[in-house]
């Protein structure tokens, strides 16, 4: 009875536990699989090209992947997926589905705007916009709203642009548009690359 108690007590203390998800080793194949989702929920459809931008969430050089196929996304930006390195070991976990225009975008740990590390970006509007960021915690992107910015004010312009570093009446340097800083990947190679690596999509 005594030893039934025990692997009774033991067996509850295991299933109460989070199983950590292995990790992904290459978020590029994994995505093609796991793109099924995203793309479902928001109408979209796959390309024959995957866009991939690297971002630096936590200021620690240590470079998280935003993935998504050229053309997925509206107004407000492409719908990436994250992938978050893991901490002293090999692989990424993925962070969740995002939305963001990469040239509205700002990452990196920032004390008076998002202290845990993350995405800071706008939703662009006529006269203003407004400052939302994705919160790096656990691993995982959270989206939080930060506030309206009205253009006709002189200190939300401040505000801005000490957030982005430039005036919002300021064009974009037109370079970034010419060298966007995303590579942009054949989905016909990593198809061939799926093939070899056997990787499966959980």
């Amino acid at each position: 009875m005594i030893r039934f108690l025990a692997i009774f007590l033991l067996c509850a203390s295991l299933s109460g536990r989070a199983v950590s998800a292995p990790p992904v080793m290459d978020p590029e194949v994994d995505y093609l699989a796991y793109s099924e989702r995203p793309l479902q929920e928001q109408g979209g459809k796959r390309s024959d090209t995957l866009w991939r931008l690297e971002l630096d969430l936590e200021g620690s050089g240590k470079k998280s992947v935003f993935l998504t196929y050229s053309g997925f996304g509206d107004r407000s930006g492409n719908h990436w997926t994250a992938y978050i390195p893991r901490d002293g070991a090999k692989g990424y976990d993925r962070g969740g589905d995002v939305t963001f225009r990469w040239d509205f975008q700002r990452a990196g740990k920032f004390p008076k705007f998002n202290p845990t590390g993350g995405v800071l970006g706008v939703w662009v509007g006529k006269g203003g916009s407004t400052l939302f960021r994705y919160r790096l915690i656990d691993r995982k992107l959270v989206y939080q709203e930060m506030r309206d910015l009205d253009y006709g004010k002189p200190e939300e312009v401040r505000y801005y642009k000490m957030v982005f570093g430039r005036d919002p009446a300021e064009r974009e340097r037109d370079d970034i548009y010419s060298n966007p800083p995303f590579a942009k990947v054949p989905v016909s190679e990593l198809e061939k690359r799926r093939e070899l690596r056997k990787t499966p999509v959980k």
